[in-house]
Parts: C-alpha cells; structure tokens; sequence
C-alpha cells in the first residue's frame, strides 16, 4: 500500500522535471533574441516557451496586448516583425 501524503483529491499528478525540455526551450529562447537588434526585443516583448513547445510571444504595454505563438523562432520573429511594421 502506497503511503505518500496525497493532495486533496488524491489524483494529483507529481511536479515533471524535465531538464532537456527546459534546456531546449532557453536555447530557442535565445535563437528568437538573436533575430534583433540588442534591446529591441527584451524591451517590448515577453517570449516564453509553452509545455507543448510552442514558443509564445507577447507585446508588453499594449492593449489588448497581441500574442503569437509558432514552433519555429522563424515563424515568431515574422509575426512579431510583421506586427511591429503594421502598427508604425
């Protein structure tokens, strides 16, 4: 019989501690940074990588704020720019 504390509806599923995943998602991270100008991206936009790998970007200080999301930092660093040309 299993005797681990349980959560309040003994189905919770335990914390997954996934490195390769986490490594994987900065070194994209840092590949999408790459495709601008230092600043131009840290400043304006919050990237992040979601669970299921898509990588996701919003614009900060903006409302409603827009958020893209791709599975290439390509495909990202185009609608992004393609954001940024159409609201100059």
């Amino acid at each position: 019989m299993n005797t681990a504390p349980r959560g309040l509806t003994g189905n919770e599923v335990p914390a997954m501690q996934d490195s390769d995943s986490t490594t994987r998602a900065r070194g994209r991270l840092t590949a999408l940074q790459a495709e601008f100008e230092p600043g131009e991206l840290s400043g304006a936009w919050e990237v992040w990588a979601g669970v299921s790998g898509l990588l996701y970007a919003r614009r900060r200080q903006t409302s409603p704020p827009p958020v893209f999301r791709g599975f290439t930092v390509t495909e990202l660093a185009r609608q992004i720019r393609g954001w940024e040309a159409a609201s100059r």
